[in-house]
């Protein structure tokens, strides 16, 4: 009468209310408590049903029932085969926590203790599956442990591969992963065991001194795999290949292995090496601007995703959908997957997951919004993750394009030694070189040249940051250097190349980007006419897609006001004075005017866009194109 508690779909009984169970159960004394649940774990047996909900109830109250002191061997059984079946069902996440209670009955004796060490890396497998890879971590390190007291070869080799599987490799090395690895591979004596090893150490390896030592470990990982006569171990050896050849170089080869490795994967059923080998092929194959193969690509990565359950796995395929929306131009979805991707690499704990983030922000602000909103952003990013010198990178791009040109000079110039010998000849390194080119040609900075030598070499590629987060074509960011140096024949060539290229693959905004470099290369040589329609086109792309700092720049190279005053000759002469950091006494003395002119012209400049400030105008000065062309070359 009181409606307490209801029947249940399996003819059993629930409280209507949490509220109420918790009263009621406090009410309880422990003993009490425990020989309840002991005879509920009793009846539910008795009914001899074999459903999940059934199993699952049986193992709850045979884990309650089993006190300090009791018999723990029939929870144990109970919780070990809920855990089962959930793992069955996929439900990673239910079975690690039902095995961690069959853990902890082990520990007080129930179960096989030769099967503690098995119990331990299945937990830490659901465990990183369900994306708890800290626990997974503590799972397997347990299991290492074990498997050290016992002397047991294997079980040590599937502890250090599972807390190779708990790490994502990125910008910096696990040394204790590294030992551990090393320590299993000179346990074991199976060769398929030790080429599974030595292919995750040389993975490891990878963000170590350039790489070098990486790849010679991969060699020997691949050689190993193929003495052993075993798919799964030749294709883990492949996979570790394919990811330590990842550098300017290599390219073709890297596409080869990666196909070479899905194929593999296939024909043997094992999803993670498709998985693997899928993610870094897709970031090659947009290297070369195959964008419906890129398509196809992640489709299959959002498909083994969906069906794995693996969150991880989902943060993956939510970047290279970011990328794809990118590319076809729908920056609002780009935005919006970004973000969903953000949000999945925090709930991970995957602290890489920031950049990956930041770097493909970048992207989209520079047009829509600008730089300015991310600068500091990018600051605390690249103080936290100092080993991804890229976002220094970008923290010159932002500078630059900002009106900041000594920040921007001093970013170029930290890393200038020995021909930017402090960038990595890693997976980055491109993308890092090109947007240090444009922040040195914007900035004017005299490591241009050199910049410019290094990249060429890449014209005919995509600049792609890491996982596919693409800048547009190499050759833009080419024809931006030559243009900066004034070399105007080679600039037209790398620009031709690069709308060819982007318009090929349909990004409009790659196109409308370089479409303004060649509106500003018309116009300093000359063909203003020309220069300021196609300005006033890239507006028009602009304006549709909503890119609200792009469609500004444009507009002021054409001429055409974006909802401000156009600046008369001389005002556009003494901002771009400005934008070098004159001051006031310097400019008067430079245009043979006088310090109460500039300062009227200031004062207009202000007033017709809208400004306070001198960094504002020097901003606007540099997104504008007005900036000054600096004594080597560098043009905004």
């Amino acid at each position: 009468q009181a409606r307490l508690i209801s029947s249940g779909p399996s003819a059993g009984y629930s409280f209507n209310h949490a509220l109420v169970q918790a009263a009621v159960y406090e009410t309880l004394s422990a003993a009490d408590r425990i020989a309840l649940h002991g005879r509920a774990a009793a009846a539910l047996l008795e009914l001899e049903r074999d459903d999940d909900e059934t199993v699952s109830a049986v193992a709850y109250h045979s884990y309650r029932a089993a006190a300090p002191g009791a018999d723990p061997r029939p929870a144990f059984a109970h919780t070990l085969a809920a855990g089962r079946r959930a793992h069955r069902r996929l439900a990673f996440g239910e079975a690690a926590r039902w095995w961690a209670y069959t853990i902890e009955l082990a520990q007080r004796g129930a179960g096989d203790g030769a099967i503690y060490g098995s119990l331990l890396c299945d937990t830490a497998e659901a465990e990183v599956r369900a994306g708890d890879s800290l626990a997974a971590r503590s799972h397997y390190e347990m299991a290492a442990e074990l498997a050290r007291q016992r002397q047991d070869g294997p079980l040590l080799a599937r502890a250090a591969l599972g807390v190779g599987s708990t790490v994502v490799t990125a910008g910096k090395v696990d040394w204790a992963l590294v030992a551990l690895l090393e320590e299993a591979e000179t346990a074991v004596t199976d060769v398929v065991d030790r080429a599974r090893l030595q292919s995750r150490r040389a993975i490891e390896l990878y963000w170590y001194d350039g790489g070098q030592a990486s790849r010679e470990q991969s060699r020997v990982a691949l050689v190993t795999a193929k003495v052993a006569r075993d798919r799964g171990a030749l294709g883990v050896a492949l996979h570790a290949r394919q990811f330590t050849l990842r550098s300017p170089e290599h390219l073709l080869e890297r596409i080869a292995i990666g196909e070479r490795l899905i194929e593999l994967a296939n024909r043997g059923r094992h999803d993670d090496m498709s998985f693997q080998g899928t993610v870094w092929l897709a970031a090659d194959v947009m290297r070369l601007g195959q964008v419906p193969r890129f398509r196809a690509l992640v489709g299959s990565l959002e498909a083994m995703a969906a069906r794995a359950r693996r969150p991880l796995w989902r943060w993956y395929a939510t970047v290279m959908r970011a990328q794809l929306a990118a590319v076809d131009g729908e920056v609002d979805d780009a935005y919006t997957y970004a973000e969903a991707a953000a949000t999945l690499g925090r709930q991970l704990g995957f602290e890489v997951a920031r950049a990956y983030h930041l770097a493909q922000l970048c992207v989209l602000h520079r047009d829509r919004h600008g730089l300015a909103p991310l600068l500091g952003q990018i600051e605390t990013v690249a103080n936290e993750l100092p080993y991804f010198v890229t976002i220094r990178g970008l923290a010159a791009l932002g500078a630059a394009t900002t009106g900041q040109m000594d920040a921007a000079n001093w970013e170029v110039e930290r890393l200038s030694g020995d021909r930017f010998a402090a960038v990595p000849r890693d997976s980055l390194w491109v993308a890092t070189i090109a947007l240090l080119l444009e922040a040195a040609a914007i900035s004017g900075s005299p490591h241009t040249e050199t910049l410019l030598e290094l990249l060429a070499p890449h014209r005919g590629s995509f600049v792609v940051q890491g996982l596919p987060n693409c800048w547009g074509s190499v050759d833009r960011f080419v024809g931006r250097g030559h243009l900066a140096l004034d070399q105007s024949g080679p600039a037209a060539e790398c620009l031709a190349a690069a709308f060819s290229m982007e318009n090929k693959i349909g990004a409009p905004l790659f196109v409308a980007r370089t479409r303004l470099d060649q509106a500003r290369l018309a116009m300093r040589t000359g063909d203003s006419e020309e220069g300021r329609t196609m300005a006033a086109q890239v507006r028009a792309t602009a304006e549709r897609l909503e890119l609200t700092a792009l469609a500004e720049e444009a507009g002021q190279l054409a001429g055409l006001s974006a909802g401000r005053q156009v600046l008369s000759r001389r005002e556009r002469e003494v901002l771009a004075l400005l934008s070098r950091g004159l001051s006031n006494k310097d400019i008067a003395s430079d245009l043979v005017i006088g310090i109460n002119t500039v300062e009227r012209h200031l004062a207009n400049i202000y007033t017709k866009l809208d400004m306070r400030s001198r960094a504002e105008a020097a901003a606007y000065a540099v997104r504008a194109g007005i900036a000054e062309h600096n004594r080597n070359g560098g043009f905004p």
